[in-house]
């Protein structure tokens, strides 16, 4: 919802802290690389979306949005 909001530095705060409390979260890790790409920090993004990955085959019952 922030991102949708164009509060993208908003967003990336709100989902570091949310992977605080759940570093597995596959979903959080790829919203956060989609935001990140968003403000061209694509190597953070990168970094978040194999994480992501790598959650979701681990979890394969797992959906990404």
């Amino acid at each position: 919802i922030l991102a949708n909001q164009g509060k993208l530095t908003d967003s990336v705060a709100h989902y570091r802290d949310a992977l605080k409390s759940d570093p597995d979260d596959a979903e959080t890790h790829g919203n956060l690389g989609t935001v990140l790409s968003a403000m061209g920090r694509n190597d953070e993004a990168a970094n978040h979306f194999r994480k992501a990955d790598e959650l979701k085959r681990r979890k394969p019952g797992i959906q990404m949005r």
